[in-house]
């Protein structure tokens, strides 16, 4: 998509600007001037071999008047949480009851210290046929940022023990914790029953026997969202996303595609103002940056660079470069957007901004071969 960019201070603003920026962060002002096509590109099998995010306007528009009232149920289990930091004994309660007897069965709550972001975690089990079929499922309730003013959070579907067990290799339980994220968000079936939108999917994938799993249900509240990351997981081909409610601003590139970016943006004056409100270690950034290996190594550290955040999270210019290079993406309610997830070094890396001034529901559903 193309947008005017605007500068946070910018005394010229059109009527319509969007406001970009995330928990105290003003990043600017965005006006979209593209067309927008909901038409397949015969461009989009390349971009996906080449991670490059894959935009579909409105593929899941006509879908949203079936679920005008599970939406409005979604977002007053998302208010119950924020008012009483659990919603287990609403689930007892119809409609959620009624769609999970038979199925599921909640077995209780657990809070885990060591994951600070979280709220309360859901535990069930699959039933077949009145008996167990399926343990250790769970939807885990957490916020999306430790600061106090931000009332985004996401439920979370999956199962075992977070981050010890490679899910993809438990397809029979991937499923159970996909059916008990449509239990408890009917809306889910905007993606996972849209056929177009699965026929596209099998154009741009070239595969026939795809499926949604370890979905996530987001309530991006303003000045809400993720700084820079990538969804890469063992065994998963990329993720979905779909605006159910509100809009979100999103920047969005391949890793190849982040990595030239940084370096052709450390040539510019932009960059030299930027590093000078850094530490001395500034101007070694500068030296990684122009290094193709030395800056992805560095994107892919575990006690990530402070420096290199403070570019990509938190540095205006550098959002006005990525939008004015057409890495900018406005998703309202029906869009979606394709994230290829191949491997650590072909993947599509993301920054999420929330616009508006009531929380948004979005879904997020990693997509597997099952063959």
């Amino acid at each position: 998509m193309k947008f005017d960019y605007f500068a946070p201070r910018s005394r010229k603003r059109p009527r319509g600007a969007i406001p970009v920026g995330r928990r105290g962060y003003r990043a600017g002002w965005v006006v979209p001037r593209a067309h927008r096509s909901d038409a397949a590109d015969d461009d989009e099998p390349r971009r996906w071999h080449g991670a490059e995010p894959i935009f579909l306007p409105g593929i899941a528009k006509a879908g949203l008047p079936s679920f005008r009232t599970d939406i409005a149920r979604s977002r007053q289990l998302y208010r119950t949480v924020l008012a009483d930091g659990d919603c287990s004994s609403r689930l007892l309660r119809a409609p959620f009851r009624n769609r999970l007897q038979t199925k599921f069965e909640l077995l209780g709550t657990v809070n885990h210290e060591n994951d600070p972001q979280e709220i309360i975690t859901l535990e069930f089990d699959g039933l077949r046929r009145g008996r167990i079929d399926a343990e250790d499922l769970w939807c885990k309730i957490s916020w999306l940022s430790f600061e106090p003013g931000d009332a985004s959070l996401r439920f979370r579907f999956s199962f075992g023990l977070v981050h010890y067990e490679n899910v993809a290799a438990d397809l029979a339980r991937q499923q159970y914790s996909a059916k008990l994220t449509e239990a408890l968000f009917p809306e889910s079936a905007l993606i996972t029953r849209n056929r177009r939108l699965l026929s596209r999917l099998r154009q741009i994938v070239g595969r026939p026997d795809l499926a949604f799993v370890e979905r996530i249900v987001y309530f991006n509240a303003p000045r809400g969202g993720a700084e820079f990351h990538q969804d890469v997981e063992r065994g998963h081909l990329g993720v979905v996303y779909a605006q159910v409610t509100g809009r979100t601003f999103w920047l969005a590139l391949a890793k190849e595609q982040l990595i030239r970016a940084l370096r052709d943006f450390s040539y510019t004056p932009d960059w030299a103002e930027a590093v000078t409100r850094l530490p001395a270690s500034g101007q070694q950034l500068t030296k990684v940056v122009r290094n193709a290996r030395r800056c992805n190594a560095l994107l892919d550290a575990h006690d990530r660079n402070d420096d290199l955040l403070a570019i990509i999270n938190r540095t205006p210019q550098w959002n006005r470069y990525l939008i004015e290079q057409g890495h900018g993406y406005l998703l309202q309610p029906g869009d979606a957007l394709l994230l290829p997830q191949h491997d650590v070094d072909r993947c599509a890396w993301h920054s999420v901004f929330c616009p508006d001034e009531q929380p948004g529901e979005g879904l997020s559903f990693a997509l597997r071969s099952i063959a």
